[in-house]
C-alpha cells in the first residue's frame, strides 16, 4: 500500500472512531447483557481496544465485512467474529424484494457451500429460498448454536459495499511513480555538485587531481586503498591554475511541484481528503483556505459516523433479542446512544465564550438554567476531550461511593479540578467578549 492510501484509511479512522467508542443501550437490562457481551475476553478480537479500529479500516478498504453472531441456544450470548468481503461469495436476496437480503453464501476451503441467515430475516422470508441439495445451513455447524450475520456494507453498488478508494487507485500508481521519478532526477544531480578546470594541465596532473578526489580502488584496482573518500565539509586547497565550481542544474521542480499537485489532487478528489493532509501543504495558502477547503471532508465524517452508530445499533439489537429469545431476558427497549468522538478540532477559548454567553443568557431570563446546565456539561465533556483527557464519564459522572474511601477522595479532587476548569472558561470567555 502506498504512502498516501495508507495515511487516508488512517485519517477515515481516526476521524470516525476517534480515540473512544462508547455504546450505550437506553434499557438496564440489555445495557447489562451488551457490556457483558463488548468487553468480554471472547469478542476481544472484535471489539477490544486493540482492535476495534480495524473494523472501519476493514470498511474503508474493501466497503463491507460481514459480522458474524455465534448464539448458544443455552444462555443466547454471543460470540463475534469478521468475515471479510472474499468469506461471502454471493449473497440471496428475497424474490419478491431485491433490496431484502436472506441469505449470505459462503464456499468454504473443503469444497461445501455453507448458507448463513441474515439476521433481519423471519423463518418464513428464508424458507422462500430452499437450501440446495449437499450445502447445509451455518446453524448445523456447531450443536446448540444459532449463526446470524450482521452486515456492515457502505457505497453500496448492487450487492455489495465497494471500496472508498475505489476511483484512487490509478492515481495512488501515477503519483507513487512521479516522486519515484522526482527522487532519481534529484539523485542523478546530486551524483555531480563541483566541477574543476585546470589550466593548461596534462593528463597527470588531470589524474593526480582524480586520485586525490576518488579512492584509489575506483582508479588503480588496488587491493589496498590509501587515498580514502573524504568525509562531508573537508576543505579543498588548490593552486590558481585549478578552478573549483559548485555545478547548478535545473530539475524542472517548481513545474514538477506543480504537476504533483494536479496527480495528488485527483487522489484526493476520489478519497475525499484534504490535499493538504496528504503530504502537500503547499496546497494551502493560508489558513482561511485551509479551513474552507475541509468543509467537504468534515460533512462525509459525521456521515460516516452515522453509518457506524446504524451498524452498531444493529449489534445491540441482536444482542438484546438473542438474549430474549434464548436468555431468558424481557427486552423491550432495543434502542441505543452511540457515542464517537467529535470530527472538528475543538477550540478551547471558542467552548469558553460559547459556556460563558449560556451563563449570560440565563442571568437575563433569555435561557432556561435546566437547558444551559445541560448544554454547559456537554461543552464541558468536549474541552475535556480536547486537553487529552480520558474516561471524561468517570468525572462528569462519577459512581456513588463512601465518603470514607479513597475513592470518594479522589472524586472529590476531580470535582475540584472540574469546577476550577469551568471558573477558567467562564473567565476566559468574558474576556474575550470583552476584547
Amino acid at each position: 500500500m502506498d504512502v498516501q492510501t495508507s495515511a487516508t484509511v488512517d485519517m477515515w479512522t481516526d476521524f470516525g472512531f476517534g480515540q473512544h467508542v462508547t455504546i450505550t443501550p437506553a434499557d438496564e437490562t440489555l445495557a447489562e447483557v451488551f457490556d457483558e457481551c463488548f468487553t468480554a475476553p471472547r469478542n476481544r478480537p472484535v471489539f477490544g481496544d486493540a482492535k476495534i479500529h480495524e473494523n472501519s479500516n476493514t470498511v474503508v478498504v474493501d466497503g463491507e465485512f460481514f459480522y458474524l453472531g455465534w448464539v448458544s441456544t443455552l444462555d443466547g450470548k454471543i460470540t463475534w467474529r469478521r468475515g471479510k468481503t472474499e468469506f461471502i461469495s454471493d449473497i440471496l436476496c428475497d424474490p419478491d424484494d431485491p433490496d431484502v437480503p436472506l441469505w449470505y453464501v459462503n464456499n468454504t476451503l473443503d469444497g461445501g457451500i455453507v448458507y448463513y441467515a441474515d439476521w433481519r430475516a423471519t423463518e418464513a422470508e428464508l424458507s422462500k429460498i430452499d437450501i440446495p441439495i449437499g450445502a447445509r445451513s451455518a446453524d448445523d455447524l456447531r450443536t446448540k448454536t444459532r449463526v446470524v450475520v450482521v452486515p456492515a456494507q457502505r457505497n453500496i453498488i448492487g450487492k455489495h459495499g465497494w471500496p472508498q478508494l475505489r476511483q484512487t487507485a490509478a492515481w495512488a500508481r501515477a503519483y507513487k511513480d512521479f516522486i519515484g521519478d522526482r527522487a532519481t532526477i534529484a539523485k542523478k544531480a546530486a551524483l555531480r555538485v563541483e566541477k574543476v578546470t585546470a589550466k593548461n594541465a596534462g593528463q597527470r596532473t588531470i589524474d593526480s587531481i582524480v586520485s586525490r578526489m576518488q579512492s584509489d580502488l575506483v582508479n588503480q584496482g588496488m587491493g589496498l586503498d590509501r587515498n580514502q573518500n573524504t568525509t562531508a565539509a573537508q576543505t579543498w586547497v588548490q593552486n590558481e591554475n585549478v578552478d573549483l565550481q559548485w555545478m547548478n542544474r535545473d530539475t524542472g521542480a517548481q513545474a514538477a511541484q506543480i504537476d504533483g499537485l494536479g496527480i495528488l489532487g485527483q487522489f484526493a478528489a476520489g478519497a475525499r481528503v484534504p490535499l493538504g493532509w496528504l503530504g502537500r501543504p503547499d496546497a494551502w495558502q493560508n489558513r482561511a483556505v485551509a479551513k474552507e477547503a475541509s468543509l467537504p471532508w468534515y460533512e462525509q465524517i459525521q456521515r460516516y459516523q452515522t453509518f457506524w452508530s446504524s451498524v452498531f445499533s444493529d449489534i445491540v439489537e441482536v444482542t438484546g433479542r438473542m438474549a430474549n429469545q434464548y436468555g431468558g431476558k424481557s427486552i423491550d427497549d432495543f434502542s441505543c446512544e452511540v457515542g464517537l468522538d467529535s470530527p472538528f478540532q475543538n477550540d478551547i477559548s471558542e467552548i469558553a465564550e460559547i459556556m460563558s454567553a449560556l451563563t449570560g443568557a440565563v442571568s437575563g431570563g433569555a435561557l432556561d438554567a435546566g437547558a444551559a446546565g445541560r448544554a454547559n456539561l456537554e461543552f464541558t465533556r468536549l474541552a475535556l476531550l480536547s486537553l487529552g483527557l480520558r474516561d471524561v464519564e468517570t468525572v462528569l459522572e462519577p459512581p456513588e461511593v463512601t465518603a470514607t474511601s479513597e475513592l470518594a477522595r479522589e472524586i472529590k479532587k476531580s470535582r475540584r479540578l472540574l469546577s476550577g476548569l469551568m471558573e477558567k472558561f467562564s473567565k476566559n470567555g468574558k474576556e474575550t467578549s470583552h476584547a
